[in-house]
């Protein structure tokens, strides 16, 4: 079968010569490509964190992965998205090996698990009742143009709750919900905003809930989805605010915070009942519904829970959606003004960035490169972990 991607860049070997002499030709390349890198790796050394920021390696990178993947048959044109690239990359650290080995891993969970038609094949008809036993849902956007989901645990009713759905139904609607939000809402808040969005902002509400209150049931249904969430559909989680917490809790999260990533802690907000302040510093009061300490009730849609209020309802929006006639400008700090590489060789652009000895020998270097894709992960990933230290840590 013809691959799909193959006008695009597609990554093919010469057929001339023997394999005797590409084997010596490859090897002779991989000789100059690590001599070029650890030229170039001794004199980064010795520049400073504010001019090395000037070379954004990021574009090669993804660039790099992504011809890796098509040349492993990795990469459906479905999921041939720069920013999806660069969001597992982001989840191993840009250790491309690993990323590769989480995207193969994510493609065959697509697989068993019916990800890519669960919106149109699974329904969740009893999603009523779990709104009014589970209250949660979407409702507007932060200041940044992120959808919000908001979700209500002290209105939990778990044996009710139980009764309308099982585990494993209501663990599918959180997959199909993730499935509506890369297809749907990222997209109508990327034309909004006019910048790239991605990530969402999370708002749980514990008030009067300790350990005590948490049951089997509820670490079942978070430990699945969690999974689900981080190994499918990684660096989706923006800030994070719970709410309410119990000291009992709070207590927890100083332990907790020993043991986690200080990006991931940075992005994971605690408070108790004093929250309205830190919630409105990010939210306009208009986003908010007044449960929260903002102005919105949505009462000629059933509360605002119910309403799934956003720029994904709106069907201006949806017209541009379906045109598919925008280009967005990215919000995320590692890879501003990237967006447009779709329009060059992000690779030449790169090296256009480096000191002038350095690129050009690699630009010089870059002319053999689709003869030795094999080996590129592992010398990209080599200059990469001394550039991470630099500017991407």
């Amino acid at each position: 079968m013809e691959d799909p991607l193959q006008s695009r860049d597609s990554v093919t070997f010469s057929s001339s010569g023997s394999d005797e002499n590409r084997k010596e030709r490859r090897s002779d390349f991989k000789k100059k490509l690590l001599n070029a890198f650890s030229k170039f790796k001794h004199s980064f050394k010795k520049k400073r964190v504010d001019e090395l920021q000037a070379v954004n390696v990021v574009p090669a990178v993804v660039d790099a992965f992504r011809k890796l993947l098509i040349m492993d048959e990795l990469l459906p044109q479905k999921h041939d998205d720069y920013h999806m690239m660069l969001r597992f990359l982001k989840a191993r650290k840009f250790d491309i090996g690993k990323a590769k080995h989480m995207w193969a891993d994510m493609l065959e969970w697509r697989k068993e698990f019916g990800a890519d038609t669960i919106m149109e094949d699974f329904e969740f008809n009893e999603l009523n009742e779990v709104i009014k036993y589970n209250p949660h849902g979407y409702h507007g956007v932060d200041k940044e143009g992120r959808p919000v989901f908001i979700e209500r645990f002290e209105k939990l009713d778990r044996n009710k709750l139980m009764q309308v759905t099982t585990i494993d139904r209501y663990v599918k609607y959180h997959a199909q919900r993730c499935e509506e939000m890369h297809a749907i809402k990222f997209p109508a808040c990327t034309i909004a905003s006019k910048r790239h969005i991605d990530s969402s902002i999370t708002i749980l509400d514990l008030q009067g809930i300790g350990f005590c209150n948490l049951e089997e049931a509820d670490h079942e249904i978070m430990k699945r989805f969690l999974k689900i969430l981080i190994d499918n559909y990684p660096q989706t989680g923006g800030q994070s605010f719970i709410i309410n917490v119990s000291l009992e809790l709070r207590s927890l999260r100083s332990i907790c915070e020993y043991f986690m990533d200080p990006k991931v802690a940075s992005k994971v907000h605690v408070i108790g009942d004093r929250y309205q302040r830190k919630l409105l510093k990010v939210i306009d009061a208009s986003e908010l519904p007044t449960f929260l300490g903002g102005t919105c009730t949505c009462a000629n849609q059933g509360g605002c829970l119910r309403s799934d209020k956003g720029p994904w309802n709106n069907p201006e929006i949806l017209k541009v959606k379906g045109s598919d006639t925008l280009t967005a400008e990215s919000s995320s700090e590692a890879e501003d003004n990237v967006i447009a590489v779709c329009e060059e060789d992000p690779m030449a652009s790169a090296l256009e960035k480096l000191p002038s000895e350095q690129g050009k020998l690699l630009t010089e270097l870059k002319m053999d490169m689709d003869h030795i894709k094999e080996g590129l992960s592992e010398q990209i990933n080599e200059l990469l972990s001394e550039f991470k230290k630099k500017t991407l840590s």
